[in-house]
């Protein structure tokens, strides 16, 4: 999915280069987001409880005000919401990935990619190794005005955890 979002009343300055970064983010993104329809909901059954990761954010989205810890409770609260468990202990984890890149030219602009994945322990046939791997995964890009950024970053990954607690429940209902 791509969308395109600006400040009421702004002109898309820089859209080019900011352009050419979310280019960059899509050429490099997992092809699990290419995932096929069922998007490894299967493989959600049986799970307990999980905890939750989010990456560290860029500085620049820190100062706007977009913060790991703030991206955390909002998961952990939605999950729980709806009668997931959350446990700092769990092996099986949320993953949450945001990218935010200011825009080189427009400066009151940003680029960014958000990530949704859950890992789980999976054992390899081949060798009986027992790994982490991604078994469902969503996400997104967009651009954004900075003073909408830390709102709309978190809008995205509120309905993508909303995605993945819609599939989690669909395979372990309550």
């Amino acid at each position: 999915m791509f969308k395109v979002q600006g400040e009421a009343g702004s002109r898309m300055t820089g859209f080019g280069a900011l352009s050419a970064v979310l280019l960059g983010i899509v050429s490099v993104a997992s092809p699990a987001l290419m995932a096929s329809d069922d998007n490894g909901t299967p493989t959600l059954r049986g799970i307990k409880a999980m905890s939750v990761v989010v990456e560290n954010i860029n500085p620049d989205a820190v100062r706007d005000g977009l913060t790991a810890d703030q991206l955390k409770t909002d998961v952990e609260l939605r999950l729980r919401r709806v009668g997931i468990k959350v446990s700092e202990s769990a092996v099986p984890y949320l993953y949450v990935r945001v990218t935010v890149v200011r825009g080189a030219v427009n400066q009151s602009q940003y680029a960014y990619s958000c990530r949704v994945v859950f890992e789980q322990p999976v054992t390899v046939k081949a060798n009986g190794v027992l790994t982490l791997v991604p078994t469902w995964s969503t996400g997104n890009i967009a651009l954004v005005g900075s003073q909408r950024m830390s709102r709309e970053v978190r809008d995205d990954v509120g309905d993508q955890v909303d995605e993945f607690s819609n599939a989690f429940l669909s395979v372990n209902p309550k």
